[in-house]
């Protein structure tokens, strides 16, 4: 048997979005003080100030509010990434973006105590483990087309699996980071910055393709007549 996960319907009445809205903000404040494992369709409803027949019409479970949060904070992200990777002009602009990014998803979660909680939960549920692993994808791609146009055809192939480990490890690593004091995590994210920093760097130094090349290559044995 298939748990649903998704909204019922997407609103598409000013009045009905407001609604769904309400709804969210209300799950989301829920999800942000006890984490998402005690999330309660009534206590929505109470928090939201709607009829739990209203929740129901939109949202057929708990599990269908958390993925819409969840899908709406990737939108957020992958919509300020493609904004600022448009401006890169250079691979070393790229890299510096690699280190801001770092930094800026750090600080979002330090303000946003839902995302923590909603980070922690997809751990242990599989449709948002699953909807987490397609969001890291997407956002790789987003970084690898805008390297592309800097890029050897050798380079390429390991770009897309370079940002995949920049991503995921960005949001494993900050969200340790903020379970740390201040001043801990601060330091977790610099050594973080100067880790992808390097590693993105890497990626375009062609001096390590052609050593990498080199070492693909095995060393022709001389013919015994030779």
């Amino acid at each position: 048997m298939t748990t649903t996960v998704k909204p019922r319907r997407l609103p598409s009445q000013d009045r009905s979005k407001a609604t769904v809205n309400q709804i969210l903000l209300a799950a989301e404040a829920l999800i942000a003080r006890n984490g998402t494992g005690a999330l309660k369709m009534r206590e929505i409803a109470e928090q939201a100030e709607v009829p739990i027949g209203s929740l129901y019409m939109y949202f057929p479970n708990r599990e269908a509010i958390i993925r819409t949060i969840v899908e709406r904070y990737s939108t957020l992200i992958e919509t300020d990434l493609s904004a600022r990777v448009a401006q890169v002009k250079s691979t070393r602009e790229l890299i510096a973006l690699i280190g801001s990014i770092v930094n800026d998803y750090y600080k979002f979660l330090r303000s946003s105590p839902s995302l923590i909680n909603l980070w922690t939960g997809s751990l242990y549920n599989k449709s948002l483990t699953e909807l987490s692993i397609a969001d890291s994808r997407r956002t790789a791609e987003i970084l690898y087309h805008a390297s592309k146009p800097f890029l050897t055809p050798r380079q390429r192939q390991r770009a897309l699996p370079c940002f995949l480990v920049c991503v995921d490890t960005i949001g494993s690593i900050a969200n340790l980071a903020v379970s740390l004091k201040p001043a801990e995590g601060d330091a977790v994210i610099e050594e973080l910055q100067k880790m992808l920093v390097a590693h993105v760097t890497a990626l375009f130094d062609k001096d390590m393709e052609v050593s990498a090349k080199k070492q693909a290559v095995p060393a022709r044995r001389k013919s015994p007549d030779a």
